[in-house]
């Protein structure tokens, strides 16, 4: 390397023991080889130090003191959530000025967030469930920063569309199975509604359908859709899970296939490019001291970052085409304008259509066209769980139980023919008619059973009112 070059240390905090983080830390580090085999010219060099949080708070907070004190990192970059709730961490950046990379939503002014913004992915959602005439939903979120980010966007957006949130349930990401189990049971007893929307990530998230198709919940009837929380990492749920999943569709967002993707050589281009803007403009990289003492070792002995502020005014800054895209911050969160739709088959994502901020969903990009091949015109073909093609109806309701009056002689309105072999009850008339042709009508099938007032001989058992008291009794 030049004498010239000027070495940057980033640290990385990742639960280095879970696929997702392995993964994470892996492509980081070939990310970096790649650029600057490309760009050998630039005068300064990103050197990665990372941690393992090891999924717990003392570790993680550990692991980020480590890095801002003694290794004196001029960014970290995370995915793990434990830092959003964590006040100490929180206070540690803002003293030392060093931006935090976050790969989750959180409040902090230092944290760059390069998920997609969640109004947008939640709008997507939304598309789906009308789509289908889904007007209730159930939230299932782990309760995190991350799980929890999603409640305000679904509310105010699932209100506009006309889509009832009948019900949140959090899952601790310290869960036992024994407690989702019960989570889900609670579901299933207490709640009609069928249509579940998933917001974890996916370790916690893999472990939840995982139960949930040992409780039978990916059965027939049943919908269920997942975040790019889950969407992103599949390829990190292993094989018996996924192979469980049949059916669920995934909303995530779409990244335009490139010769740079498959070389993967643009990965930290926003970093390095802000990186050789600071190098030029002069600015040390080295930390100031501030209130040094040997016995402390909470925020006030530590050394405050002479190029962290400048680094993250140009990650805001930075418009850049990378491998999945425009790359692009709008007030410290990456815009996402296009999602796709996947339905999982299997081990096979099935891409069965797109959503565009301006355009809404189509089966292809670039077309509104409307198919006619099947009532679901806005999607290509989906398997929905239980291998069903037919779209549920989004809840579970029991058969329902109808009343009919038995006449005296007048039967325009009301006629009953009972089967004395299997006590099957058919109704014909007006009022019959009207009531068969409605449910023809609805978008979705309801089960229903005819029980006229009788006695034992075929006669009427009563009046019309004491018919009425049935309905009071829950006969």
């Amino acid at each position: 390397m030049p004498e010239s070059n000027l070495s940057v240390d980033i640290g990385v905090v990742l639960d280095l023991n879970s696929p997702f983080g392995a993964m994470a830390n892996m492509c980081m580090s070939m990310a970096i080889s790649d650029f600057y085999a490309a760009h050998s010219n630039y005068q300064t060099r990103l050197f990665l130090h990372s941690r393992d949080s090891a999924g717990s708070v003392v570790a993680t907070t550990s692991a980020v003191v480590d890095l801002l004190k003694n290794v004196e990192v001029h960014a970290i970059i995370t995915s793990d959530h434990l830092l959003n709730a964590n006040k100490y961490v929180m206070a540690l950046e803002e003293k030392a000025q060093v931006p935090f990379i976050s790969f989750s939503p959180t409040q902090s002014t230092q944290f760059i967030h390069t998920t997609q913004n969640l109004s947008s992915s939640v709008k997507a959602i939304g598309a789906v469930l009308q789509e289908f005439k889904w007007r209730e939903v159930v939230l299932i979120h782990e309760d995190t920063s991350y799980g929890i980010g999603i409640i305000p966007y679904a509310i105010d957006i699932f209100q506009e569309l006309g889509i009832r949130l009948v019900h949140m349930s959090a899952i601790s990401s310290f869960a036992e199975d024994f407690e989702i189990s019960k989570a889900l049971k609670t579901l299933i007893t207490l709640m009609q509604t069928r249509v579940f929307l998933v917001h974890m990530t996916v370790s916690i998230g893999s472990r939840l359908f995982e139960l949930a198709d040992k409780a039978g919940m990916m059965s027939k009837e049943y919908v269920w859709l997942i975040t790019d929380g889950m969407s992103n990492s599949l390829d990190a749920v292993d094989l018996t899970t996924v192979e469980g999943m049949k059916g669920v569709l995934g909303i995530r967002p779409y990244v335009p296939k490139s010769k740079d993707l498959e070389s993967f050589g643009k990965r930290w281009t926003s970093s390095t490019m802000a990186l050789e803007k600071i190098r030029l403009l002069n600015i040390s990289t080295t930390f100031l001291q501030v209130n040094n003492t040997e016995s402390s070792i909470g925020v006030e002995n530590l050394g405050v970052s002479q190029i962290g502020p400048r680094l993250l005014n140009e990650i805001f800054d930075a418009k850049i085409t990378g491998l999945s895209g425009e790359f692009e911050l709008v007030n410290g969160q990456l815009q996402q304008s296009t999602f796709e739709v996947f339905n999982m088959i299997g081990q096979e994502q099935n891409v069965v259509g797109y959503w565009a901020q301006d355009k809404g969903l189509s089966r292809n990009l670039g077309s509104t066209k409307r198919s006619t091949l099947s009532n679901s015109s806005k999607l290509k073909k989906i398997i929905w769980p239980g291998h069903s093609i037919k779209i549920p109806k989004g809840w579970d309701i029991p058969k329902l139980k109808v009343g009919i009056p038995v006449p005296e002689g007048f039967t325009q309105f009301v006629e009953i023919q009972r089967n004395p072999y299997t006590k099957e009850t058919k109704c014909t008339g007006f009022s019959c008619d009207v009531f068969l042709a409605t449910l023809e009508a609805l978008d979705f099938e309801v089960l229903y059973e005819f029980v006229p007032l009788m006695n034992a001989e075929g006669r009427s058992a009563g009046t019309y009112d004491e018919l009425l008291y049935q309905i009071e009794d829950k006969v």
